[in-house]
């Protein structure tokens, strides 16, 4: 009878597709978010991360609520039920056939997860503990205000972590890696993090494809430009095989008409642009793309530099102004 209840048991772990379940309750997904081997979903306040475990096979979650809400499906309905492991039993017998009740048909939900890694699983679980960013006083000191923060564009791909850290979450093919923290003097990444390319959020009416060092930079350019149809792609502050292998793939299914390469108007930024320039001419991916190259007018300027300067300027201007020029302005 135990070896039955405990292979029962191992069943609804395996066997349940997770995100499925979840959407059968009222979960939704959220594909900005979502990755192939990492599934968000929401329901009112709560908010939870789903994998697919590749050591145990088992259908995993993590709540971004709670760091105590996490672990199988069996764990996920206890903690949203406290109902007993016979309850559980009972709710859960239809999913794997072993109930005359029918389980519901369910159409939106992510039918095949990737499996992940342990280390991803790690990530994954440190992710789960970021929370989206709208004022951040590191970015505003930078010049990058909360309009730009909480911009369609970039809306749940700027996090904060525990540390109040700023945090830009790194992709492969596969899904999540890690993520780069950033704050005033300090640079770094978790523990088992892989350092790839940051992404914005993409939309079906994206022209440009605009590659930039950083996150940092990718911000401060939209802050300057305000082009709607421009799509972001960050190589992490440094040239990797990695992440040129990744910028090529996202280049390779963009329906845009121009790629852009805004590095910054330094040694490094002119070697980044070389390099880039000539992998993506080896792999043949600029043929159907009009190249344009983008860059800081001044000498060891990056797109940062431009930005709080140009804010210092208008706020110079602003100082220079009589009362009544300001009031004028302000009636506009």
């Amino acid at each position: 009878m135990e070896t039955n209840r405990a292979t029962e048991l191992s069943q609804f772990k395996e066997q349940i597709n997770l995100s499925e379940y979840a959407a059968s309750i009222g979960y939704c997904i959220d594909r900005t978010e979502s990755s192939k081997n990492s599934i968000v979903m929401r329901k009112g306040d709560d908010k939870i991360i789903i994998a697919l475990s590749a050591e145990s096979q088992h259908y995993i979650y993590f709540s971004v609520r709670d760091d105590n809400d996490n672990g199988t499906i069996i764990d996920f309905i206890q903690n949203r039920t406290n109902e007993s492991l016979g309850f559980v039993r009972k709710e859960l017998r239809p999913w794997i056939g072993e109930s005359a009740i029918q389980r519901p048909i369910i159409e939106s939900y992510e039918k095949n997860i990737q499996p992940t890694q342990k280390d991803r699983e790690h990530i994954l679980r440190e992710f789960s503990k970021l929370k989206v960013i709208s004022d951040h006083p590191y970015l505003i000191e930078r010049g990058i205000s909360e309009v730009t923060q909480i911009h369609k564009r970039f809306l749940g791909k700027i996090y904060r972590d525990t540390k109040r850290n700023v945090a830009f979450p790194h992709y492969d093919e596969k899904g999540l890696v890690g993520f780069e923290l950033k704050n005033k003097n300090f640079t770094g990444m978790p523990k088992g993090s892989s350092k790839t390319v940051w992404i914005s959020n993409a939309f079906k009416t994206d022209k440009r494809l605009v590659i930039t060092e950083s996150g940092i930079e990718a911000l401060s350019h939209f802050s300057l430009f305000k082009n709607l149809h421009d799509r972001y792609i960050s190589m992490g502050g440094s040239w990797s095989p990695q992440a040129a292998k990744l910028v090529a793939l996202m280049i390779s299914k963009f329906k845009g008409s121009d790629l852009v390469l805004a590095f910054n108007n330094d040694n490094a930024g002119r070697e980044m642009i070389a390099k880039l320039q000539a992998f993506l001419e080896k792999e043949n991916l600029i043929e159907t793309l009009k190249l344009i190259i983008e860059k800081p007018k001044q000498d060891n300027y990056d797109w940062n530099n431009v930005l709080k300067e140009k804010i210092e300027q208008k706020e110079n201007l602003n100082k220079s102004r009589t009362p009544k020029q300001k009031t004028a302005i302000s009636v506009d």
